[in-house]
């Protein structure tokens, strides 16, 4: 696996500025303070800026795909297609929890403790899809 840009780099490209843009298209209706953080009660713990809000996660997001990229190439999957679907699968598990943050905030009743179930979900999905895939949890 090389660190030349790829379609994988593109789409999740594509997936964070589709968040932020999505995200800016209800810059008007989202209160000055943004809650983005929430205790195990689904009490807001952690309130920020506005624009804080709208531009941190697609911005997390970029960070994870570099992060994940320079992982891929310097310890690579048995299996090429693990990387893809964890990187894709990253990317849009994160931009589905700044919607439903962004939700919360305008006013619709979002389960964070569903929030939370579809997220431990996703992970499980994730690790049972690459030890399908690979065989192996983590390589010795």
């Amino acid at each position: 696996m090389n660190l030349r840009p790829n379609r994988v780099d593109v789409a999740g490209l594509v997936i964070a500025m589709l968040t932020l843009l999505g995200s800016l298209a209800f810059w008007s209706q989202l209160p000055s303070r943004v809650a983005i953080h929430f205790s195990a009660g689904g009490d807001p713990n952690t309130v920020v800026p506005k624009a804080l809000a709208v531009v941190l996660l697609p911005v997390i997001m970029l960070g994870s795909l570099i992060v994940m990229r320079a992982a891929a190439y310097y310890d690579p999957p048995d299996d090429g297609r693990v990387f893809v679907v964890t990187a894709l699968g990253t990317m849009l598990l994160l931009a589905a929890i700044q919607f439903l943050v962004l939700g919360w905030n305008l006013g619709y009743a979002i389960s964070m403790d569903a929030v939370l179930v579809g997220a431990v979900v996703w992970a499980i999905a994730l690790v049972a899809y690459s030890y399908h895939r690979t065989g192996t949890i983590v390589r010795t």
